[in-house]
């Protein structure tokens, strides 16, 4: 892996002359040490926006918070693979980040409509997606989203499921539905029992047109449909 990776580094320098664009994940970085003999073993820190929690030492192949893979480390900046929409892009200082333009208009709210006694299908505007999709960060601090662990037959642990907590009052994981402590068991029918499992359904979920979530609240089962509209 080491000899992959110096050797890769060699190709680097040719993209970051296509500059790659600046990240919109809500990453920075917190600083970098740079090998120049051996690429794979620079290091850079990375700090989660707007809190102050950073990441230990991370060299070309790891992932900063589950949201990007560092691919190169150079003084002036990070490539990275953004885990989410798996293209490269470019992680900065903050001092070297441009100015923020002037937030858009708060897109149209999404509308519930109540199907029966366990089951709430939610119509999102086409504007709020487009919206939430170009701000992540605003998603990331609505609400927290922790993994729920149950024992197994063989004694180890597993993930039953995502856990919300949190919530910001007015905020759009709100706005969808959620209430604190309510615990996302599966999308499609398709279980969230790793948090591979979750990313890739954040990954879809800007391109999904339909999605069936089932939610565990209190003791029992709701459904919630996410629609856009």
């Amino acid at each position: 892996m080491k000899w992959m990776l110096r050797n890769l580094s060699f190709f680097f320098p040719v993209l970051l002359a296509f500059n790659p664009p600046l990240s919109n994940l809500p990453l920075d970085l917190a600083g970098v040490v740079v090998d120049a003999r051996d690429a794979g073993r620079s290091t850079c820190l990375v700090q989660l926006r707007p809190g102050p929690k950073t990441t230990g030492p991370l060299h070309p192949g790891e992932n900063a918070f589950e949201m990007a893979e560092i691919r190169h480390i150079g003084s002036r900046g990070v490539i990275v693979r953004n885990v989410l929409t798996n293209r490269l892009e470019c992680l900065a200082f903050p001092k070297d980040r441009p100015a923020p333009s002037p937030a858009p208009p708060a897109p149209p709210f999404p509308r519930l409509i109540p199907l029966g006694p366990d089951k709430i299908e939610a119509e999102i505007p086409e504007e709020a997606i487009r919206y939430y999709t170009g701000n992540l960060a605003e998603i990331l601090n609505s609400a927290s989203a922790i993994p729920l662990l149950k024992n197994g037959r063989d004694g180890g642990q597993t993930i039953e499921g995502f856990e919300i907590g949190r919530i910001k009052s007015g905020g759009i994981v709100e706005r969808l539905g959620f209430r604190d402590g309510d615990v996302i068991l599966a999308v499609g029918g398709e279980p969230l029992t790793s948090l591979e499992s979750a990313i890739k359904f954040v990954g879809r979920a800007a391109t999904m047109t339909r999605a069936e979530l089932t939610v565990r609240r209190g003791g029992r089962k709701l459904t919630l449909i996410f629609r856009r509209k």
